[in-house]
């Protein structure tokens, strides 16, 4: 028993190294509203100044199951509104981005789609938020049961509830996505008094590069 447990210890622990994970393109990267030279390597997100965040994608179980269809579609509306805006106040605030919230329909992900967004609304770039809110536990509660090998326990706190995209407007195809997972890696996010109220997101957007300033730009 001893080798099982300590293998589900072991692995608890891998899943919370592991909780933020961020991809990117190597491929070249293309503003669509400037083409100046700049600094930075042709692949660095940063040079997608311009941004478009469109409404969060929210899938939520309902926190109270005697609460109505409509007090649950108010809550989650809460929830969008709220996150869109904390991921727009990080890219301007703390990473140079021109970014602005954009209410467009997203039938899809094809690259036609995320060019027609770009270009209806003169921008380098488009932003996807994902989020998905069902928190059956933290990790407070895993560590004091891993000894138990609760698996599902383990399953919930690796799982993704937050993924933030970036398509390049130019190609239409995503050129950066970070996300986050286990709802503990939220908590790590929580609004308090040195954030002003906001969302501190530095652990899933914390190593995109910063825009590209508007000195540097034709």
């Amino acid at each position: 028993m001893k080798p099982l447990v300590h293998c589900a210890v072991l692995a608890m622990l891998v899943a919370l190294a592991g909780c933020t994970r961020e991809w990117r393109t190597e491929a070249p990267v293309t503003p669509s509203t400037w083409s100046a030279q700049s600094y930075r390597s042709t692949s660095s997100v940063g040079r997608l100044s311009r941004l478009a965040v469109l409404p969060v994608l929210l899938e939520m179980d309902s926190p109270d199951a005697d609460m109505s269809a409509q007090e649950l579609d108010a809550v989650k509306q809460k929830v969008r509104t709220s996150l869109r805006a904390d991921v727009v106040d990080f890219l301007v605030t703390r990473k140079g981005y021109e970014a602005r919230t954009v209410d467009a329909e997203l039938p899809d992900r094809a690259a036609a789609t995320m060019r027609a967004v770009g270009a209806t609304n003169v921008v380098d770039g488009v932003v996807v938020i994902e989020r998905w809110l069902t928190r059956p536990w933290s990790t407070a509660k895993a560590i004091g049961n891993i000894f138990m090998l609760n698996i599902p326990l383990y399953m919930a706190l690796s799982a993704e509830n937050l993924r933030i995209t970036i398509y390049e407007t130019a190609s239409g195809t995503r050129v950066w996505e970070g996300t986050l997972k286990g709802e503990d890696g939220m908590n790590t996010a929580i609004r308090g008094k040195d954030t002003g109220g906001r969302l501190d997101l530095s652990p899933i957007l914390g190593d995109l590069e910063n825009a590209v300033p508007a000195q540097l730009r034709r």
